[in-house]
C-alpha cells in the first residue's frame, strides 16, 4: 500500500506522497496505458515549467527506469498488471485509489500559498515547491501557487519543522478567474 494511503482520524489520507501514489493516479485515470503514455505523462505534468525544473524532489529527478522500477514495485505488490494494451489497475489497486478518490470532492474554493523565503534558505524554498507540485498545484509565478486541495496536515507540521512558518502565506479564495486557473490546472 502507497505511504499516503494510511488511515487516520475522520478518514483517508488523500495526497500523493511518493512515485507509486503519482503512479497509481494516473493509471486510475484511464483504463490502460502504454509505458512510453504513461512516462511522456508524468514528464509533462510534473516537469514541464522552469519552476518545476528546479524542485528538488524525488519526481524532479525521475527518469524512464526508475518509473520502470515503481511500475515493476507496484505490479510486484499486486496493485498493477501488464497486459497486452499496457497497464492497468488491479483490483487491489483500484481499491487502494477509490477511498482516496471518493474522498476528494472539490469544495469549489481555491488555495494559494505565497511564500517568500531567503536566498541563504533556498533549499527550502525548492523543497517547498516540489511539495507544492506533488499536491497538485500549480505556479502562478515563482512563489507564488495555487491548487484545489487543503494542504495535508503533515505539510503544515513539516513547514513548522522547517521554521518556514513566519515566510508562508496560506489563503482561501472563493471566486476567482476560473478559466485561467483550470487551464493552468489541467
Amino acid at each position: 500500500m502507497p505511504r499516503s494511503v494510511s488511515k487516520k482520524q475522520g478518514g483517508w489520507t488523500v495526497f500523493p506522497k511518493s512515485k507509486s501514489d503519482i503512479v497509481l493516479r494516473e493509471l486510475h485515470k484511464r483504463k490502460a496505458l502504454g509505458f512510453d503514455d504513461l512516462w511522456n505523462d508524468l514528464r509533462d505534468r510534473f516537469l514541464g515549467s522552469r519552476v518545476k525544473k528546479k524542485a528538488e524532489s524525488s519526481v524532479a529527478r525521475w527518469d524512464r527506469k526508475s518509473t520502470k522500477v515503481v511500475l515493476w514495485r507496484l505490479e510486484k505488490r499486486g496493485l498493477v498488471k501488464k497486459g497486452e494494451r499496457g497497464y492497468r489497475l488491479t483490483e487491489g489497486g483500484s481499491s487502494v485509489i477509490h477511498p482516496r478518490e471518493s474522498a476528494r470532492r472539490w469544495d469549489g474554493r481555491w488555495r494559494m500559498v505565497m511564500f517568500d523565503i531567503p536566498e541563504k534558505r533556498r533549499e527550502e524554498r525548492h523543497w517547498l515547491r516540489s511539495q507544492l507540485i506533488l499536491l497538485e498545484y500549480r505556479p502562478l509565478q515563482k512563489s507564488v501557487f495555487i491548487g484545489k486541495w487543503p494542504l495535508a496536515e503533515d505539510l503544515y507540521e513539516e513547514l513548522l519543522g522547517r521554521h518556514l512558518r513566519e515566510c508562508v502565506h496560506l489563503l482561501t479564495v472563493g471566486d476567482i478567474d476560473e478559466e485561467d486557473i483550470e487551464d493552468l490546472l489541467g
